[in-house]
C-alpha cells in the first residue's frame, strides 16, 4: 500500500512539473512576438480587418476578419499576404483559403508563416493562387502535445528520474 502512495505521489509530482515548465515555456515563446505596425490591406471589397499582426525572428501570424459588403456572392476566395523584410523585399507569399462569402457574412482568419526577419505585409484577397496554399497541417495542430511528450521523455531519461525508480518499483 506505501509503494501506491508512494507511485501517485511521484506521478502527482511528475505532473506538475509538466504543467509548470509547458507554462514557462509558452510564456517565454509568447514574450519572444513583437507586433507588425507597418501593414497594408491592397484591397477594399472584401473588407478585412486586422486585429492581431506578430511577428518573431523565424515566424509569425496574422488575425483578423473578412467581410463582403458587396451585393454578390464572393466565391472561390483567398487571403494573400506579400511578407515585406524591413528594405521593402518580398520575403514570401502566403495563401490562406476562406472559400465563399456570402453577402453581409464575415469570416476570421488566422494565417501563419515561417519566414525570417519579416517587418511588414501587404494583405489582399485573390480567386487565384499561384503558390502553395496553406492547409492546416496535423503535426502543427497537436505540437503542444508533442512538446509535452518529449518533456516527459527528457524528464524520464534524465538522472532525477532514477532517483524515483526504487520508491516506485
Amino acid at each position: 500500500m506505501n509503494r501506491v502512495k508512494t507511485f501517485f505521489i511521484y506521478a502527482i509530482l511528475v505532473i506538475i512539473v509538466i504543467l509548470l515548465t509547458d507554462f514557462i515555456a509558452n510564456l517565454c515563446l509568447e514574450s519572444a512576438y513583437r507586433n507588425i505596425e507597418q501593414y497594408e490591406i491592397a484591397t477594399s471589397s472584401p473588407k478585412i480587418e486586422i486585429t492581431e499582426a506578430v511577428t518573431t525572428n523565424a515566424n509569425g501570424r496574422v488575425k483578423g476578419t473578412v467581410k463582403n459588403e458587396s451585393n454578390t456572392l464572393m466565391q472561390n476566395l483567398f487571403i494573400k499576404i506579400e511578407l515585406l523584410s524591413n528594405i521593402g523585399n518580398v520575403l514570401g507569399t502566403e495563401y490562406l483559403q476562406i472559400g465563399n462569402l456570402q453577402v453581409n457574412q464575415s469570416k476570421e482568419f488566422e494565417l501563419r508563416y515561417r519566414y525570417y526577419d519579416v517587418d511588414s505585409f501587404v494583405i489582399s484577397t485573390t480567386n487565384e493562387v499561384t503558390d502553395t496554399i496553406i492547409e492546416y497541417n496535423p503535426l502543427v495542430e497537436h505540437i503542444e502535445t508533442y512538446f509535452i511528450v518529449s518533456k516527459l521523455i527528457f524528464f524520464m531519461i534524465s538522472p532525477s528520474f532514477f532517483l524515483f525508480v526504487p520508491f516506485i518499483f
